[in-house]
């Protein structure tokens, strides 16, 4: 399993429904939304592969990138004024 982050910039808010982007992002199950359009994943899937379950759920205008994250002692990370429950899953998963 690896943590994944995943970026969107939206570009037909309004005029398209995101409801199963976020559905299929919370599928994962072990998930953290952290800003507006970002979130964390735990998965045994690729990026690719993440990737490729999404695209269906975004117009073809918006951008889309899911990257691997480093976690254990390679791991860097700091951030300011999160919510705590946010804080503590990033803390936990990136230690």
């Amino acid at each position: 399993m690896a943590v994944y982050a995943i970026s969107y910039d939206l570009h037909k808010k309004g005029e398209v429904s995101y409801e199963n982007l976020i559905k299929t992002i919370k599928a994962y199950g072990n998930w953290c939304h952290y800003l507006e359009s970002d979130w964390m994943i735990i998965s045994s899937n690729t990026a690719v592969q993440i990737r490729d379950a999404l695209r269906p759920h975004i117009h073809q205008d918006d951008k889309l990138i899911v990257f691997k994250v480093a976690s254990g002692p390679e791991s860097e990370a700091a951030w300011h004024n999160l919510p705590s429950d946010v804080s503590e899953w990033l803390r936990l998963t990136l230690k």
